[in-house]
């Protein structure tokens, strides 16, 4: 009957994960085909296969998810924690028979957490954006096309530049400096947008 895992690390179960690394650790350094290079054949080969056990030994029980699995398969696994475990067999299957991955969840929020720069660029360029297309609306309605007989429609105390002939239209009599007065039969508008005032008719 072939050895256990642990039997070949000179280990109880259940030995916690320290011991099983200097365990194997110390069983490699031994086994080593170095140290075993003047030995006769026969003992070489031995060593070599003692190596192998040893090595893939480690490779499960120095895993926490393969060691756990061959506790299960072994049954060393604390019988508390087996009355516990859902029946995966029964419950949580896809469509093609293979069981859903418990890391489902995980993966998912891995993807958002690795997407979270991404979605920072595209709304910073988006804000960038925004402001962008605000400041060049405002350099227009601050002078680009506000002009003396042009027409501006006055919204809370900003003017934006409009046809004429649009309803509610008040025509621009003259532009000032911001502390110059304007002309008589005129009211004066300091746009928020704008570096000018605006004597406007009327």
């Amino acid at each position: 009957m072939a050895r256990s895992h642990y039997e070949v690390l000179g280990l109880r179960p259940g030995a916690p994960p320290g011991a099983v690394r200097a365990a194997y650790l110390e069983l490699a350094r031994q086994l080593h085909p170095d140290r075993w290079i003047d030995s006769p054949p026969a003992d070489r080969t031995d060593t070599d296969r003692r190596m192998r056990e040893v090595t893939e030994a480690w490779s499960v029980l120095g895993d926490a998810d393969r060691r756990r699995r061959y506790d299960q398969e072994q049954g060393l696994d604390d019988p508390r924690e087996r009355a516990l475990r859902i029946d995966t067999a029964r419950f949580g299957n896809r469509s093609d028979g293979t069981p859903d991955e418990v890391h489902d969840v995980d993966d998912a929020i891995a993807r958002l957490v690795r997407a979270l720069p991404w979605i920072a660029v595209v709304a910073v360029l988006g804000m960038i954006f925004i402001v962008t297309a605000y400041a060049v609306t405002g350099d227009k309605t601050a002078g680009a096309t506000i002009h003396p007989g042009g027409c501006v429609l006055v919204i809370a105390e900003d003017a934006v530049p409009i046809d004429c002939g649009a309803k509610g239209a008040v025509k621009v009599a003259s532009l000032a400096a911001p502390t110059a007065p304007c002309p008589a039969g005129t009211h004066a508008l300091l746009p928020k947008t704008g570096a000018s005032k605006l004597c406007l008719a009327g």
